[in-house]
């Protein structure tokens, strides 16, 4: 069964807990416009909903500061602190603040001496992803 939504989008259901992602194909004479999955499988229809703003480029909330737009509410919270010195993330350890929850969770690994992310070729530890991919760079002489 689909619906539509909006003229340029379309929902696949394939049972009543899942809903798919559906987004028109260009237009092709004599066929009309066909839908085609974009890989994107939801729970929840809300969250379909505000997934296919994605597809659709539709911005409900922006900037009162640059005027860059969002699809969400809490991308635009987080976008704000650009602005703003706004540091709400606290180290426990040392005090230290930060603007986003991953630079913090980032910065607890120098306290906790945890390096997940680990070179395949030499087994050396890194405290972020992008870190280990620059290190490797070395091995593969890029």
């Amino acid at each position: 069964m689909r619906r539509n939504h909006s003229p340029a989008l379309s929902v696949g259901w394939h049972s009543l807990s899942y809903a798919a992602c559906w987004i028109t194909s260009e237009f092709t004479p004599g066929r009309g416009h066909s839908p085609a999955l974009c890989g994107k499988g939801f729970a929840q229809l809300s969250t379909l909903l505000r997934h296919q703003h994605i597809h659709t480029g539709v911005r409900l909330f922006s900037c009162s500061e640059c005027g860059k737009g969002f699809t969400q509410l809490t991308h635009l919270t987080s976008h704000q602190r650009v602005h703003y010195d706004t540091r709400p993330f606290q180290c426990s350890d040392c005090e230290k603040s930060f603007k986003g929850k991953m630079d913090l969770l980032t910065h607890q690994l120098t306290h906790s001496g945890e390096r997940p992310f680990t070179c395949s070729m030499c087994g050396k530890g890194f405290t972020q992803h992008s870190l280990r991919l620059k290190h490797q760079r070395v091995h593969t002489r890029e």
